[in-house]
This record gives C-alpha cells, sequence and structure tokens, in this order.
C-alpha cells in the first residue's frame, strides 16, 4: 500500500518543475542497516514550448508510444522515491544516433549517450543513519544531433529517454525507455 502510494506521488510529480539537479523534494529518513526493496522512479519527457508528452514509471506498465520531436531538444525529469532506505541519487540518461548529412550526399552515423549526472566509478551506497531524502528530481535539457563532423548537418535521429534512482543501500529501479524520433528538413 505505501509503495502505491509512493509510485502515484512520482507520477504526479514526475511532471512538475525543478532546476537541474538532484533536488530534495519531501522529508528524510534514515538508512538502514538492511532493505531489500529497491525505489521507484518515473521519468517524463517535455517538448520545447510544451507540456509533458510521455511518462514511464518503475514499478509500472511498458514504455509509452515513440514520441515524435519537432526539434532537436527534449527535457527530462526523473523522479526517485524510497521511503524506507532514502534517495541518495537520480540520474536523467539520453542515447541518439545521429545520421548527418555530409559532402555529397553521404550520410554518417553518429551514436551518442548523455548521463546526468556521469556515470561513477563506484557504487551509490549512503552509511547507515544517515537522514537522506525519501524523494529526488532531477531535470535536464539535452541539445540532440550535435556530434555531426564538420561540415555535415544531422538530418534525422532516434534515440531513448531514461531515469533511474539509487536508494541509500545502493538499490536500483530504472524507469522504462521512452523511444523518440526527429527528422531534419
Amino acid at each position: 500500500m505505501r509503495r502505491a502510494a509512493a509510485l502515484t506521488a512520482v507520477a504526479l510529480a514526475a511532471g512538475c518543475g525543478g532546476g537541474e539537479g538532484d533536488e530534495p523534494i519531501g522529508g528524510r529518513v534514515a538508512v538502514p542497516n538492511r532493505d531489500s526493496s529497491p525505489p521507484s522512479a518515473a521519468v517524463s519527457l517535455r517538448l520545447p514550448g510544451s507540456g509533458v508528452v510521455a511518462r514511464a514509471a518503475q514499478p509500472g506498465g511498458p514504455a509509452p508510444e515513440p514520441v515524435r520531436l519537432t526539434r532537436p531538444r527534449l527535457t527530462g525529469t526523473t523522479v526517485g522515491t524510497d521511503e524506507d532506505s532514502g534517495l541518495p541519487r537520480v540520474r536523467v540518461a539520453v542515447t541518439e544516433s545521429i545520421s548527418c548529412r555530409a559532402g555529397g550526399g553521404r550520410i554518417v552515423r553518429r551514436p551518442r549517450v548523455h548521463y546526468f549526472p556521469p556515470s561513477q566509478v563506484e557504487r551509490i551506497r549512503s552509511a547507515p543513519g544517515a537522514r537522506i531524502p525519501v524523494r529526488a528530481a532531477r531535470t535536464e535539457t539535452v541539445r540532440l544531433g550535435r556530434a555531426c563532423p564538420a561540415g555535415a548537418e544531422p538530418v534525422r535521429l532516434e534515440g531513448e529517454l531514461w531515469g533511474d534512482a539509487t536508494n541509500g543501500l545502493g538499490l536500483e529501479a530504472v524507469t522504462p525507455h521512452i523511444h523518440f524520433r526527429w527528422s531534419g528538413r
């Protein structure tokens, strides 16, 4: 029951504001010695000048339908919750495969990955007894299609947006991926 209420709160908050970076929302909890339940996480995709066009959550249903971007830019928001072990980190992640038109009409494909914050070598884990937020959010705006070689321009891209949340004991929740596409002129 508590998990269902937490998921509802995460889903509702996923479209809400928040600046860039991990932002604590709500209360704090002392990290326990043990907890086998992972956090919950929700991600939303917002287009420039418009509202949320897609959401995905873990736990939750399947990924939404692919989103057609009007410009090569999107804003992703991840909101995570763990009322038992707290939440020291949430992350927004984007992959893209860019098709660039080079000289002579030749198409060059470039992959690109964005992690906010960047990947870490160490596992996230908080000391038992530390008081950390039960909820956190991160919002990032990503300009896409910026990896074409000199003299080439992006003509198409496709990719995925997802979010993840890590609780105080290092357990993770990863949302279903939201697929997106953009075609240039």
